[in-house]
């Protein structure tokens, strides 16, 4: 493989494919020893996001607190809450199964609306 030399003088090997996509796509999460239940459960019963911080999901944690407390102003938060929670369930599974998940990954397609990059 060629390396190239920058402008310091250090000799740097080309930036591969994979590289590019994971520096594009965000930072991936590999978590193998996650058991699927436990985020589950606390989305499930504290704001539906816990289990999203515990995954390593930060942003869309905060998205779903924000979701939690707005629909519970219209009396929907369970929805929302147990939505949020077979989501972390099905994200728990792939950890578990050995599987990376990027930031704002969802277990269910239709949340890709809302969880955007």
């Amino acid at each position: 493989m060629p390396y190239f030399r920058t402008r310091t003088g250090v000799e740097t090997a080309p930036l591969l494919y994979s590289d590019r996509l994971e520096t594009t796509m965000g930072e991936m999460i590999t978590k193998p020893d996650t058991n699927p239940v436990i985020p589950a459960v606390l989305n499930l019963f504290l704001l539906g996001c816990v289990g999203y911080f515990i995954l390593g999901q930060k942003k869309k944690a905060i998205i779903s607190v924000v979701i939690t407390l707005v629909t519970s102003c219209v009396g929907l938060s369970i929805i929302w809450v147990l939505i949020a929670a077979y989501d972390a369930y099905l994200l728990g599974q792939k950890l578990q199964a050995g599987e990376s998940i990027g930031e704002n990954e969802n277990g269910l397609s239709f949340l890709d609306a809302i969880f955007k990059d």
